[in-house]
Protein backbone atom coordinates (compact mmCIF):
# COMPACT_ATOMS: atom_id res chain seq x y z
CA UNK A 1 0.00 0.00 0.00
CA UNK A 2 1.44 3.43 -0.45
CA UNK A 3 2.04 5.48 2.48
CA UNK A 4 4.17 7.90 0.60
CA UNK A 5 1.25 11.15 0.76
CA UNK A 6 1.43 11.20 3.97
CA UNK A 7 4.93 10.44 4.88
CA UNK A 8 5.35 13.31 2.47
CA UNK A 9 2.98 14.99 5.48
CA UNK A 10 3.94 14.08 8.78
CA UNK A 11 7.76 12.26 8.85
CA UNK A 12 10.11 11.07 6.50
CA UNK A 13 8.67 8.01 3.76
CA UNK A 14 11.41 5.60 5.63
CA UNK A 15 10.55 6.06 8.59
CA UNK A 16 7.11 6.54 8.27
CA UNK A 17 6.97 2.74 6.10
CA UNK A 18 8.85 1.22 8.54
CA UNK A 19 6.74 2.18 11.98
CA UNK A 20 3.48 1.33 10.10
CA UNK A 21 4.70 -2.21 9.05
CA UNK A 22 6.48 -2.46 12.41
CA UNK A 23 4.00 -1.28 14.92
CA UNK A 24 0.73 -3.38 14.23
CA UNK A 25 3.03 -5.90 13.80
CA UNK A 26 4.30 -5.81 17.18
CA UNK A 27 0.94 -5.19 18.69
CA UNK A 28 -0.28 -8.44 16.61
CA UNK A 29 2.46 -9.74 17.85
CA UNK A 30 1.64 -9.31 21.57
CA UNK A 31 -2.15 -9.58 21.50
CA UNK A 32 -2.33 -13.19 19.97
CA UNK A 33 -1.73 -15.01 23.07
CA UNK A 34 -3.27 -12.89 25.66
CA UNK A 35 -6.51 -12.92 23.12
CA UNK A 36 -5.82 -17.15 23.25
CA UNK A 37 -6.13 -16.92 27.08
CA UNK A 38 -8.57 -14.49 27.85
CA UNK A 39 -11.27 -15.77 25.30
CA UNK A 40 -10.21 -19.49 25.91
CA UNK A 41 -14.07 -20.47 27.15
CA UNK A 42 -15.84 -17.96 24.76
CA UNK A 43 -17.44 -19.31 21.60
CA UNK A 44 -14.99 -18.63 18.94
CA UNK A 45 -18.03 -17.72 16.57
CA UNK A 46 -18.48 -14.65 18.87
CA UNK A 47 -14.63 -13.64 19.37
CA UNK A 48 -14.24 -13.72 15.42
CA UNK A 49 -17.52 -11.35 15.02
CA UNK A 50 -15.63 -8.86 17.67
CA UNK A 51 -12.27 -8.84 16.32
CA UNK A 52 -14.03 -8.54 12.62
CA UNK A 53 -15.96 -5.42 14.02
CA UNK A 54 -12.66 -3.95 15.51
CA UNK A 55 -11.19 -4.14 11.76
CA UNK A 56 -13.63 -2.38 10.19
CA UNK A 57 -13.44 0.59 12.79
CA UNK A 58 -9.67 0.38 13.05
CA UNK A 59 -9.44 0.87 9.66
CA UNK A 60 -12.32 3.47 8.84
CA UNK A 61 -10.46 5.29 11.71
CA UNK A 62 -6.53 4.92 9.69
CA UNK A 63 -8.83 6.70 6.68
CA UNK A 64 -10.25 9.89 8.50
CA UNK A 65 -6.37 10.15 10.46
CA UNK A 66 -5.50 13.45 10.95
CA UNK A 67 -1.78 12.71 12.47
CA UNK A 68 0.56 10.61 11.87
CA UNK A 69 0.52 9.75 15.77
CA UNK A 70 -3.17 8.63 15.37
CA UNK A 71 -2.69 6.78 12.11
CA UNK A 72 -0.33 4.26 14.45
CA UNK A 73 -2.75 4.38 17.28
CA UNK A 74 -5.94 2.86 14.62
CA UNK A 75 -2.86 0.63 13.38
CA UNK A 76 -2.11 -0.64 16.08
CA UNK A 77 -6.35 -1.28 16.96
CA UNK A 78 -5.95 -3.41 13.83
CA UNK A 79 -3.49 -5.65 15.28
CA UNK A 80 -4.76 -6.53 18.20
CA UNK A 81 -7.88 -7.74 15.31
CA UNK A 82 -5.61 -9.44 12.96
CA UNK A 83 -3.57 -11.12 15.81
CA UNK A 84 -6.41 -12.44 17.69
CA UNK A 85 -8.59 -12.99 14.41
CA UNK A 86 -5.55 -15.24 12.94
CA UNK A 87 -4.86 -17.22 16.28
CA UNK A 88 -8.48 -17.63 16.84
CA UNK A 89 -9.71 -18.78 13.30
CA UNK A 90 -6.14 -21.08 12.91
CA UNK A 91 -7.70 -24.06 14.12
CA UNK A 92 -11.46 -24.19 13.22
CA UNK A 93 -11.65 -25.40 9.66
CA UNK A 94 -11.03 -29.01 10.53
CA UNK A 95 -13.99 -28.44 12.82
CA UNK A 96 -16.13 -27.23 10.02
CA UNK A 97 -15.91 -30.23 8.16
CA UNK A 98 -15.65 -33.96 8.28
CA UNK A 99 -12.62 -35.54 9.52
CA UNK A 100 -11.67 -36.62 6.06
CA UNK A 101 -11.09 -33.12 4.86
CA UNK A 102 -9.39 -31.72 7.70
CA UNK A 103 -6.16 -31.26 6.22
CA UNK A 104 -7.45 -29.17 2.81
CA UNK A 105 -9.82 -27.10 5.30
CA UNK A 106 -6.34 -25.87 6.91
CA UNK A 107 -4.69 -25.19 3.97
CA UNK A 108 -7.86 -23.34 3.00
CA UNK A 109 -7.81 -21.49 6.00
CA UNK A 110 -4.01 -20.55 6.01
CA UNK A 111 -3.96 -20.18 2.33
CA UNK A 112 -6.56 -17.09 3.00
CA UNK A 113 -3.20 -15.32 4.53
CA UNK A 114 -1.20 -16.17 2.05
CA UNK A 115 -3.53 -14.94 -0.29
CA UNK A 116 -3.76 -11.16 1.57
CA UNK A 117 -0.04 -11.28 2.12
CA UNK A 118 1.08 -11.36 -2.00
CA UNK A 119 -2.31 -10.17 -3.35
CA UNK A 120 -3.33 -7.08 -0.46
CA UNK A 121 -0.44 -5.39 -0.61
CA UNK A 122 -0.03 -4.73 -4.86
CA UNK A 123 -3.77 -4.17 -4.53
CA UNK A 124 -3.43 -1.50 -2.26
CA UNK A 125 -0.56 0.15 -3.72
CA UNK A 126 -2.15 0.17 -6.80
CA UNK A 127 -5.46 1.59 -5.67
CA UNK A 128 -3.81 3.74 -3.04
CA UNK A 129 -1.88 5.12 -6.16
CA UNK A 130 -5.21 5.62 -8.58
CA UNK A 131 -7.20 6.77 -5.68
CA UNK A 132 -5.10 7.77 -2.38
CA UNK A 133 -4.14 5.94 0.64
CA UNK A 134 -7.87 6.78 2.45
CA UNK A 135 -9.56 5.49 -0.36
CA UNK A 136 -7.21 2.10 0.01
CA UNK A 137 -8.15 2.02 3.84
CA UNK A 138 -12.04 2.79 3.16
CA UNK A 139 -11.98 -0.60 0.66
CA UNK A 140 -10.59 -2.42 3.12
CA UNK A 141 -12.90 -1.90 5.62
CA UNK A 142 -15.56 -2.85 3.04
CA UNK A 143 -14.06 -5.84 2.22
CA UNK A 144 -13.82 -6.36 6.59
CA UNK A 145 -17.72 -5.73 6.38
CA UNK A 146 -18.41 -8.01 3.94
CA UNK A 147 -16.58 -10.72 6.02
CA UNK A 148 -18.30 -9.20 9.22
CA UNK A 149 -21.93 -10.17 7.80
CA UNK A 150 -20.78 -13.22 6.60
CA UNK A 151 -19.64 -14.46 10.02
CA UNK A 152 -22.88 -13.23 11.51
CA UNK A 153 -24.88 -14.98 9.01
CA UNK A 154 -23.26 -18.19 8.12
CA UNK A 155 -20.42 -19.50 10.49
CA UNK A 156 -22.20 -22.04 13.18
CA UNK A 157 -21.94 -21.76 16.66
CA UNK A 158 -18.29 -23.13 17.88
CA UNK A 159 -17.78 -24.07 21.30
CA UNK A 160 -14.10 -23.57 22.98
CA UNK A 161 -12.45 -26.87 23.11
CA UNK A 162 -13.14 -28.64 26.56
CA UNK A 163 -9.30 -29.35 27.38
CA UNK A 164 -7.88 -25.92 26.19
CA UNK A 165 -6.61 -24.18 28.76
CA UNK A 166 -4.31 -20.92 29.64
CA UNK A 167 -1.07 -22.83 30.19
CA UNK A 168 -1.22 -24.57 26.57
CA UNK A 169 0.56 -21.68 24.99
CA UNK A 170 3.74 -22.29 27.18
CA UNK A 171 3.12 -25.95 26.76
CA UNK A 172 3.69 -25.40 23.05
CA UNK A 173 6.74 -24.29 23.66
CA UNK A 174 7.98 -27.56 24.70
CA UNK A 175 7.33 -29.46 21.60
CA UNK A 176 10.49 -29.59 19.42
CA UNK A 177 8.35 -30.18 16.50
CA UNK A 178 6.66 -26.91 16.82
CA UNK A 179 9.79 -24.67 18.21
CA UNK A 180 12.01 -25.85 14.80
CA UNK A 181 9.00 -24.38 12.80
CA UNK A 182 8.65 -21.42 14.55
CA UNK A 183 12.54 -20.89 13.90
CA UNK A 184 11.87 -21.50 10.15
CA UNK A 185 8.93 -19.03 10.46
CA UNK A 186 11.20 -16.60 12.04
CA UNK A 187 13.53 -16.62 9.38
CA UNK A 188 11.86 -16.64 6.42
CA UNK A 189 9.84 -13.82 7.33
CA UNK A 190 12.38 -11.52 8.78
CA UNK A 191 14.03 -12.36 4.96
CA UNK A 192 11.36 -11.69 3.34
CA UNK A 193 9.84 -8.24 4.72
CA UNK A 194 13.93 -6.78 5.08
CA UNK A 195 13.97 -6.66 1.27
CA UNK A 196 9.64 -6.35 0.72
CA UNK A 197 9.23 -3.73 2.95
CA UNK A 198 11.22 -1.12 1.00
CA UNK A 199 10.98 -3.00 -2.40
CA UNK A 200 10.57 0.54 -4.53
CA UNK A 201 13.66 2.28 -3.65
CA UNK A 202 15.42 -1.46 -4.23
CA UNK A 203 13.81 -1.42 -7.75
CA UNK A 204 15.01 1.92 -9.17
CA UNK A 205 18.48 1.26 -7.15
CA UNK A 206 20.29 1.03 -10.53
CA UNK A 207 18.68 3.89 -12.62
CA UNK A 208 14.79 2.22 -12.38
CA UNK A 209 13.63 -1.48 -13.25
CA UNK A 210 12.82 -2.63 -16.48
CA UNK A 211 8.83 -3.23 -15.63
CA UNK A 212 6.83 -0.24 -13.84
CA UNK A 213 6.57 -1.54 -9.79
CA UNK A 214 2.96 -1.64 -10.24
CA UNK A 215 3.12 -4.51 -13.27
CA UNK A 216 5.84 -6.18 -10.95
CA UNK A 217 4.10 -6.16 -7.51
CA UNK A 218 0.88 -7.41 -9.38
CA UNK A 219 3.27 -10.48 -10.77
CA UNK A 220 5.02 -11.05 -7.52
CA UNK A 221 0.71 -11.21 -6.23
CA UNK A 222 -0.42 -13.39 -8.86
CA UNK A 223 2.85 -16.37 -8.45
CA UNK A 224 2.26 -15.60 -4.81
CA UNK A 225 -1.47 -17.15 -5.47
CA UNK A 226 -0.03 -20.15 -7.51
CA UNK A 227 2.56 -20.53 -5.00
CA UNK A 228 -0.01 -21.03 -2.20
CA UNK A 229 -1.71 -23.26 -4.02
CA UNK A 230 1.12 -25.53 -4.75
CA UNK A 231 1.84 -25.52 -0.71
CA UNK A 232 -1.47 -26.20 0.35
CA UNK A 233 -2.13 -29.31 -2.12
CA UNK A 234 0.83 -31.47 -0.98
CA UNK A 235 0.59 -33.47 0.80
CA UNK A 236 1.55 -33.03 4.60
CA UNK A 237 3.70 -36.04 4.87
CA UNK A 238 5.73 -33.47 2.88
CA UNK A 239 5.33 -30.48 4.81
CA UNK A 240 9.41 -30.31 5.53
CA UNK A 241 10.30 -30.78 1.55
CA UNK A 242 8.19 -27.97 0.58
CA UNK A 243 9.28 -25.65 3.48
CA UNK A 244 12.87 -26.40 2.67
CA UNK A 245 11.82 -25.69 -1.42
CA UNK A 246 9.89 -22.25 -0.21
CA UNK A 247 13.44 -21.38 1.30
CA UNK A 248 15.61 -22.08 -1.83
CA UNK A 249 13.36 -20.30 -3.94
CA UNK A 250 13.65 -17.24 -1.60
CA UNK A 251 17.00 -17.05 -1.38
CA UNK A 252 17.97 -18.02 -4.74
CA UNK A 253 15.46 -14.87 -5.77
CA UNK A 254 16.58 -12.61 -3.52
CA UNK A 255 19.97 -13.25 -5.07
CA UNK A 256 19.37 -12.61 -8.18
CA UNK A 257 17.57 -9.25 -7.59
CA UNK A 258 20.03 -7.14 -7.74
CA UNK A 259 21.34 -8.68 -10.74
CA UNK A 260 18.27 -8.36 -12.48
CA UNK A 261 17.01 -5.61 -11.56
CA UNK A 262 17.62 -3.40 -14.62
CA UNK A 263 17.04 -6.19 -17.43
CA UNK A 264 13.49 -8.46 -18.39
CA UNK A 265 14.64 -10.83 -16.29
CA UNK A 266 13.78 -9.14 -13.04
CA UNK A 267 10.28 -9.93 -14.61
CA UNK A 268 11.26 -13.78 -13.59
CA UNK A 269 12.73 -12.82 -10.47
CA UNK A 270 9.60 -11.00 -8.78
CA UNK A 271 7.43 -14.12 -10.56
CA UNK A 272 10.07 -16.70 -8.57
CA UNK A 273 10.17 -14.21 -5.61
CA UNK A 274 6.10 -14.74 -5.16
CA UNK A 275 5.98 -18.17 -6.11
CA UNK A 276 8.43 -19.02 -3.11
CA UNK A 277 6.51 -16.39 -0.80
CA UNK A 278 3.06 -17.46 -1.43
CA UNK A 279 3.78 -21.10 0.23
CA UNK A 280 5.83 -19.67 3.14
CA UNK A 281 3.12 -19.30 5.17
CA UNK A 282 0.50 -21.94 4.47
CA UNK A 283 3.52 -24.70 4.86
CA UNK A 284 4.77 -22.81 7.68
CA UNK A 285 1.50 -23.08 9.71
CA UNK A 286 0.51 -26.77 8.23
CA UNK A 287 4.06 -27.63 9.66
CA UNK A 288 3.20 -26.50 13.55
CA UNK A 289 -0.01 -27.92 13.33
CA UNK A 290 1.30 -31.31 12.40
CA UNK A 291 3.48 -30.88 14.68
CA UNK A 292 0.61 -29.76 17.79
CA UNK A 293 -2.46 -31.74 16.28
CA UNK A 294 -3.99 -31.66 19.83
CA UNK A 295 -3.68 -28.02 20.48
CA UNK A 296 -4.26 -26.05 17.25
CA UNK A 297 -5.40 -22.53 19.20
CA UNK A 298 -2.43 -22.72 21.39
CA UNK A 299 0.49 -23.42 17.90
CA UNK A 300 -1.52 -20.66 16.29
CA UNK A 301 -0.86 -18.26 18.58
CA UNK A 302 2.79 -18.73 18.81
CA UNK A 303 3.05 -19.32 14.84
CA UNK A 304 0.73 -15.56 14.87
CA UNK A 305 3.86 -14.03 17.62
CA UNK A 306 6.80 -15.49 16.07
CA UNK A 307 5.39 -13.97 12.60
CA UNK A 308 4.48 -10.94 13.39
CA UNK A 309 7.48 -10.39 15.04
CA UNK A 310 9.52 -11.47 12.20
CA UNK A 311 6.99 -8.31 9.85
CA UNK A 312 8.82 -6.18 12.80
CA UNK A 313 12.26 -7.48 13.00
CA UNK A 314 12.33 -7.63 9.12
CA UNK A 315 10.58 -4.06 8.53
CA UNK A 316 13.57 -2.39 11.11
CA UNK A 317 16.32 -4.77 9.45
CA UNK A 318 15.24 -3.65 6.04
CA UNK A 319 15.77 0.06 7.11
CA UNK A 320 19.31 -0.21 8.54
CA UNK A 321 20.70 -2.30 5.91
CA UNK A 322 19.67 0.52 2.89
CA UNK A 323 20.61 2.85 5.48
CA UNK A 324 24.09 0.98 5.81
CA UNK A 325 24.23 -0.81 2.90
CA UNK A 326 22.45 0.47 0.18
CA UNK A 327 19.88 -0.22 -1.70
CA UNK A 328 21.56 -2.80 -3.85
CA UNK A 329 22.76 -5.00 -1.35
CA UNK A 330 19.71 -4.91 0.52
CA UNK A 331 18.51 -8.39 -0.97
CA UNK A 332 21.62 -10.36 -0.33
CA UNK A 333 21.56 -9.46 3.28
CA UNK A 334 18.10 -10.65 3.32
CA UNK A 335 18.79 -13.70 1.14
CA UNK A 336 21.91 -14.60 3.94
CA UNK A 337 19.13 -14.20 6.90
CA UNK A 338 16.17 -16.71 4.75
CA UNK A 339 18.75 -19.14 3.92
CA UNK A 340 19.03 -19.23 8.41
CA UNK A 341 16.02 -21.66 7.95
CA UNK A 342 18.39 -24.05 6.51
CA UNK A 343 19.68 -25.12 9.89
CA UNK A 344 15.87 -25.67 11.78
CA UNK A 345 14.99 -27.30 8.64
CA UNK A 346 18.13 -30.11 8.81
CA UNK A 347 17.74 -30.29 12.66
CA UNK A 348 14.21 -31.72 12.21
CA UNK A 349 14.50 -34.41 10.60
CA UNK A 350 13.29 -37.20 12.12
CA UNK A 351 11.57 -34.72 15.01
CA UNK A 352 8.56 -33.59 13.39
CA UNK A 353 6.34 -35.98 16.17
CA UNK A 354 2.67 -34.70 16.59
CA UNK A 355 1.54 -35.07 20.42
CA UNK A 356 -1.23 -37.55 19.35
CA UNK A 357 0.87 -40.82 18.02
CA UNK A 358 0.15 -42.57 14.88
CA UNK A 359 1.69 -45.13 12.86
CA UNK A 360 4.16 -44.46 10.08
CA UNK A 361 6.82 -41.97 9.62
CA UNK A 362 6.12 -39.10 12.10
CA UNK A 363 6.53 -36.74 8.84
CA UNK A 364 3.15 -38.36 7.47
CA UNK A 365 0.84 -37.60 10.12
CA UNK A 366 -2.36 -35.37 9.42
CA UNK A 367 -4.25 -33.44 11.97
CA UNK A 368 -7.01 -34.88 14.09
CA UNK A 369 -9.09 -32.21 15.25
CA UNK A 370 -12.68 -32.67 16.66
CA UNK A 371 -15.67 -31.89 14.10
CA UNK A 372 -18.02 -30.01 15.00
CA UNK A 373 -21.81 -30.66 13.52
CA UNK A 374 -22.61 -27.91 10.54
CA UNK A 375 -26.08 -28.66 11.62
CA UNK A 376 -26.00 -27.45 14.97
CA UNK A 377 -27.86 -24.56 16.35
CA UNK A 378 -25.97 -21.69 15.02
CA UNK A 379 -27.89 -19.48 18.03
CA UNK A 380 -28.01 -16.27 16.06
Amino acid sequence: MSWRPSARRWTSPRRAAGSVVTVPGLVAAVSAPVIAATTARRDRRSVLRVLMALLVVANLATAVASSFPFLLLARSVAGVSIGGFWTVAGGLGPRLVPADLAGRATAVVFGGVAVASVVGIPAGAVLGDVLGWRAAFVATAGAATIVLIALLSLLPALPPMADHHRGAVRGQLGNRGVRLGLAVTAALVVGHFTAYTFLDPLLGSAGGSAAPIGTLLALFGGAGVVGNLIAGSTPERRVRRTAAAMTLGLGIALLALPVTVNGPAIAITIAAWGLAWGGVSVTTQRWVLVAAPDDTEAATSLVVVVFNLAVAAGAYAGGRALDLLGPSRVPWAAAAIALLAVWPLWATAGHLHPRSAHSGDPDMVSPVIPHHDLHQETCR
